[in-house]
């Protein structure tokens, strides 16, 4: 979401990056980074992707573990 897609006005000047993990491939949670408009989106994009890929792969791994 960017500035003027946000309902609320407190919230105008501000956009929302955010991305959902897995376990065994189910949508289990998302992490997501909330800043300024004029955000560096390419950096702000390879962390939350980073975050989500390294949650689904510990969180999928510690299920399988678990699991036998």
């Amino acid at each position: 979401m960017i500035g003027a897609e946000n309902a609320d006005q407190v919230f105008k000047n501000c956009s929302i990056i955010s991305a959902t993990y897995q376990i065994n491939g189910k949508q289990f949670g998302s992490v997501g980074v909330l800043g300024p408009t004029r955000m560096d989106y390419g950096k702000a994009i390879a962390i939350v992707d980073y975050m989500t890929n390294s949650l689904t792969e510990l969180l999928t791994e510690r299920h399988q573990r678990t699991r036998t």
